[in-house]
Formats: structure tokens, C-alpha cells, sequence
């Protein structure tokens, strides 16, 4: 089998101006995105946000209302689902019971009349690079979840789709095995460097295995850009609470500069803040939130040198292995999270009512438009 790591040998898919209306519902509403050759794209959302039905749409099993679907440059509109050169892979995998492993993964060639033995031989050659070629003569019903989900996936890499569109593909799986199926599919689609779709809701997937991330609400995206971007730059309060964790503070700006704004929080700290998204306008007066990650925030017991401190009362203590999760109050009444990471063999733990200055730098915090 020839395996392709030209990571940009994929095709590109563009949506113009979705959208599909549920009776009086909208389920998509004028969704733009582009998706570029060889990039894994997760569409990622909370229940009912459209990332499903967008799918779908793709896959032209639904129809959309308006808009169009391009897919290697082409209107897909009247493209029917098995012409349009996709690969789709679903949490239940559907695979054939009364079929060896060997027969599944080789099912989709034999429909496409390709020679019996270059079937064979690109099937055996695909459940090596799953490494199930020892299990070839199996039933699925012989296999472990992550092995059947490792035959859904040979069977769709080996017929070469020019997309590969993966719907939940690893939600029935638990916990280890998830994360362990996840670093694989992400080797497999570098692999291949086939141009992948992937719909989640769980954040963690989403950003571990994602070049680029769409999140969605209420079937309008909310923000697209890298892992990094959207946990390090949420655009608003929704993205910035979607995915990890966050601390919002209510602030107001006190000053506006070209780059920068300075913004006044509890009525004591004055901390100039980048402006980042100069896409954003604020002015004079204005009140805001900051947000800032839980990761960000150091603790300090005594008085520190850090720039910017506010003082709070630790509220709750929860010890969680590999970290100690802090929970304060602030004068205010602002409740905010910490971790701290638990690296010394003597685990040191604050108790509960204990007045605490907490800093961070100013680079870690985001100003937000709700």
C-alpha cells in the first residue's frame, strides 16, 4: 500500500453560507468555514450546536437549505453521498458481524471492482499499519472496542477517500483507551494526510488531536484558529468557558492605548492588558471581564514582589493526584480557581480560611465581549 505523508496531499473543503432550518428551528445558520488540504478540523460544540448536522451535510446525507458545499474545488449540491469520495466513521462503528476483520476492511475495494489480489494485498498491507494483521481471520465480535474502532478506520483509510469525516468516532471507548485511540488517529491521518473532519464535544480531544479547532454554538461558529489560539485567546465569554477552565473577573477600562488597555479590577488593581484583537473596540468607562486560566495563578503566603496581586480567602481545598485544585473568594466576592501542580514528593496543602495574596503575569490574562 502506498502510504502518503505528504501531509498536504488532501483535498480542501469550503462551506459558503450554510444553512438548514428544522421546522422553525435553525439548525446552521450562514456558516462559512474553509478547510484545508490535509488539516484534521474538529468541529467541536455542546449537544445541539449543528456540528452533527454540518457533518451530514458534507456527507450529503442531509440536504442544506442554502449554501453551498465545495469539495476539491467542486459544488458537491448534487453530488450523491457514495460519488462525493468520502470516507465516514461513526461511534458504532458498522462493521459487518458475519464478516472477518480481513473481509471488512477489504469490503469497500471489492465494491469499488479492483483485481482480488490487489484487494488483498492493500487490505493486508492496511491492517498491518493498524496492527491487526495477527487478528485478520477474527469476527468483530471477537475484537476489544479499540480494535473494531481500528477496523472502522482501516476500512475507511484503505478504499483513499479524498476526505475522511469522523462523527464522534471514539465516544463508546473508555477513558484510557480514548486517549490512547486518539494519539493513534492522529498518526494515522499525518499518515495518510487525508483531509479530516472530526465532530466532538469533548474539549481535551479537540485540542490534543485538532490542527485547527471550529467552535460551535447554537449552529453559528463562535471562533476558529489552533489549539493554542483558542485556549490561550478565547474571542468571548462562551469559547473562553467551553473549553478547559476559567476565571472570569468583571473589570473596567480605565485607560486605552494603541496596543494596550488598562483595566481597573476589584477597584484596586490597575493592570495594562494587550489588546490582541484589535478587531475588538472598547471604550473609556466600559466594563469587561478578564479571564484568566486557573494554571496561570500563582499563590503567594507572604507578601510578594509580583506586580499584581489580590489578596482572597482560600474557600475550598480538592486534592485530584496530579494537581491541587484551590478555590478562593476575593474581598469582592469573585470566586477563582487555581492549580498547582503537584511536583514535590511532600505534598504541601493550605488550609481552608487562610488569607492569601494570588498573582499572575498580564500576558495571561484575556479581555473578553460576552
Amino acid at each position: 500500500m502506498n502510504v502518503r505523508n505528504n501531509h498536504h496531499s488532501g483535498v480542501g473543503v469550503e462551506l459558503h453560507n450554510l444553512n438548514k432550518n428544522y421546522e422553525k428551528n435553525r439548525a446552521i445558520d450562514t456558516l462559512n468555514l474553509k478547510i484545508h488540504p490535509g488539516e484534521l478540523m474538529s468541529l467541536l460544540g455542546p449537544s445541539g450546536c449543528g456540528k452533527t448536522t454540518t457533518l451530514k451535510m458534507i456527507a450529503g446525507l442531509i440536504r442544506q437549505d442554502s449554501g453551498n458545499i465545495f469539495i476539491d474545488g467542486f459544488d458537491v449540491r448534487d453530488t450523491p453521498v457514495h460519488k462525493r469520495g468520502l470516507g465516514l466513521v461513526s461511534q458504532n462503528y458498522a462493521l459487518f458481524p458475519h464478516m472477518t476483520i480481513l473481509e471488512n476492511v477489504s469490503f469497500g475495494l471489492k465494491m469499488k471492482g479492483l483485481k482480488a489480489s490487489v484487494v488483498l494485498q492493500k487490505s493486508l498491507d492496511m491492517l498491518k499499519v493498524v496492527q491487526l494483521f495477527e487478528l485478520k481471520d477474527r469476527y468483530p465480535s471477537q475484537l476489544s472496542g479499540g480494535q473494531q474502532q481500528r477496523v472502522a478506520l482501516a476500512r475507511c483509510f484503505v478504499v483513499e477517500p479524498k476526505v475522511m469525516l469522523l462523527d464522534e468516532p471514539l465516544g463508546a471507548l473508555d477513558k484510557k483507551l480514548r486517549e490512547t485511540m486518539q494519539i493513534e488517529l492522529k498518526m494515522f491521518q499525518r499518515q495518510f494526510g487525508i483531509t479530516t473532519i472530526l465532530v466532538t464535544h469533548d474539549q481535551e480531544e479537540a485540542l490534543m488531536m485538532s490542527d485547527r479547532i471550529a467552535v460551535m454554538n447554537k449552529g453559528k461558529l463562535e471562533q476558529v484558529g489552533s489549539p493554542q489560539e483558542i485556549y490561550e485567546h478565547p474571542l468571548n465569554r462562551f469559547v473562553a468557558e467551553f473549553i478547559g477552565v476559567s476565571n472570569f473577573i468583571t473589570s473596567k477600562i480605565v485607560d486605552i492605548e494603541e496596543r494596550y488597555i488598562t483595566v481597573e479590577i476589584e477597584g484596586q488593581l490597575r493592570i495594562k492588558v494587550l489588546n490582541n484583537y484589535n478587531l475588538l473596540t472598547f471604550t473609556l468607562g466600559q466594563s469587561v471581564t478578564v479571564s484568566i486560566r486557573p494554571e496561570k495563578i500563582n499563590i503567594h503566603q507572604e507578601n510578594s514582589s509580583a506586580q499584581i496581586t489580590l489578596e482572597a480567602i482560600l474557600d475550598e481545598v480538592m486534592y485530584v493526584g496530579s494537581s491541587i485544585y484551590y478555590y478562593f473568594i476575593t474581598a469582592k466576592g469573585t470566586k477563582l480557581i487555581t492549580y498547582q501542580q503537584n511536583t514535590s514528593a511532600q505534598t504541601f496543602m493550605l488550609n481552608k480560611g487562610v488569607h492569601i495574596a494570588l498573582s499572575w503575569e498580564p500576558d495571561s490574562m484575556c479581555l473578553l465581549v460576552d
